[in-house]
């Protein structure tokens, strides 16, 4: 479909209509015929901001799906939605905060609080936070996706703060006490009323339409014996797992270890399997060299490459200052065809053949010599039939 200015009502019904009959994503612009490459993006903008239409349709050519706040896009959704039919345009909402003006804006049992009596406030942004179980507060965060999507013409909505990160100690001015319990939030118990928060989202809001939560952190986290984040996906489309590969603040000389690595790619498989969609972010905020930030934009890259399956979107934030609207400059550049299959640890190394490309990652520490099953050319072009893989190192070959 060609772009054309804002739609009539009617045909906005028909775009969300064919957005939503998509199984998983559907790639969108600069990585068309690399079906397994999906790129997502959050767009938060100032208050009252929003950017041109141009701008709005350039970013749903290049993104599959998009959360962003009800004044990032202006009136320029429905333009979106008919360039990119298929775009998961999706409403932010915070889960489980009010904002940092709204101290006294609900009713005084809404906000959770200290074991002192003072309300929890998240440190930095001030926001306070709010007793999820409570279904006031649950029918205050239906109400707000409803207003945000009509508002703004979004089709979904993205519910931010269902992890456990506001019961971790420093994320907030205080532990926060359960009110059943009177004792400080367990994250089983946390995660458990999220889950349950975010499932009536999607029970009210309907089957046609998608709500995405943010709280699966990263693959250890995921899977997790006592307090597994996957339990978020329950009862919804999907949901982002923030912390994918490492935390934002990590020295770039940090990588995980196998055990963990592995975690963090077959929690891909195991979200496909429940027919559950994936966004997945890297973040590489911390100290390092300008070798080691594209040591690490190759490694997440490959690494989310390995299990890719068109129902995983990926993004790499290189600084907290980065263009989250711009297109990833190695994921565009990828042409790699589909998959032959599932990945294997072949010669000490992962590896996962495509049709037109060989992705590797060596995620141990141990440095690997690997005779390639054919000629192939790396990102720099070089032509090669053997490679020495240094510990944490990752390669990404096209067919030559």
């Amino acid at each position: 479909m060609g772009r054309r200015s804002l739609l009539a009502p009617a045909a906005f019904s028909v775009a969300i209509a064919v957005a939503l009959s998509i199984n998983g994503f559907a790639s969108a612009g600069s990585v068309t015929g690399t079906p397994v490459i999906v790129p997502w993006s959050y767009q938060a903008v100032a208050a009252g901001a929003a950017y041109t239409p141009s701008q709005a349709v350039a970013q749903a050519d290049r993104f599959a799906v998009i959360a962003a706040n009800e004044n990032a896009y202006g009136t320029a959704a429905p333009s979106m939605l008919t360039s990119n039919p298929s775009l998961r345009l999706l409403a932010y909402v915070n889960g489980a905060y009010a904002q940092s003006n709204q101290g006294s804006t609900y009713p005084a049992t809404w906000y959770l609080h200290t074991s002192s009596g003072a309300q929890v406030r998240s440190v930095g942004y001030g926001n306070y936070l709010m007793d999820v179980t409570n279904q006031g507060w649950i029918n205050a965060v239906i109400a707000r996706c409803q207003q945000t999507m009509l508002k703004a013409h979004y089709i979904g909505c993205y519910l931010d703060m269902l992890g456990t990160a506001s019961i971790t100690q420093g994320y907030t001015n205080g532990q926060p006490i359960d009110p059943v319990t009177h004792a400080p939030f367990s994250s089983p118990t946390w995660l458990g009323a999220t889950s349950a928060l975010a499932r009536r989202v999607k029970t009210t809001l309907g089957a046609g339409v998608p709500v995405y939560g943010n709280g699966l952190g990263n693959g250890p986290r995921y899977f997790d014996t006592s307090a597994p984040s996957k339990q978020i996906l329950s009862g919804i489309d999907g949901a982002l797992a923030e912390s994918w590969l490492r935390s934002a603040p990590a020295d770039l000389s940090w990588y995980p270890t196998e055990t963990n690595w592995l975690a963090n790619v077959n929690m891909l498989t195991d979200a496909a399997a429940a027919g559950k969609g994936l966004l997945l972010t890297t973040k590489t905020w911390g100290a390092g060299t300008a070798a080691q930030l594209a040591a690490w934009h190759t490694y997440a890259v490959a690494s989310y490459l390995m299990t890719a399956n068109g129902k995983a979107a990926f993004s790499f934030l290189s600084s907290p200052k980065c263009d989250p609207t711009a297109a990833d400059p190695l994921l565009s550049s990828l042409n790699l065809g589909a998959p032959s299959g599932a990945y294997a640890k072949v010669g000490g190394v992962y590896q996962r053949v495509f049709a037109a490309g060989l992705v590797l990652v060596n995620p141990t520490r141990l440095t690997v010599a690997v005779t390639l099953h054919g000629t192939y050319k790396d990102t720099n072009g070089a032509v090669m039939t053997t490679v020495t893989m240094a510990p944490n190192a990752a390669e990404i070959f096209t067919a030559a």
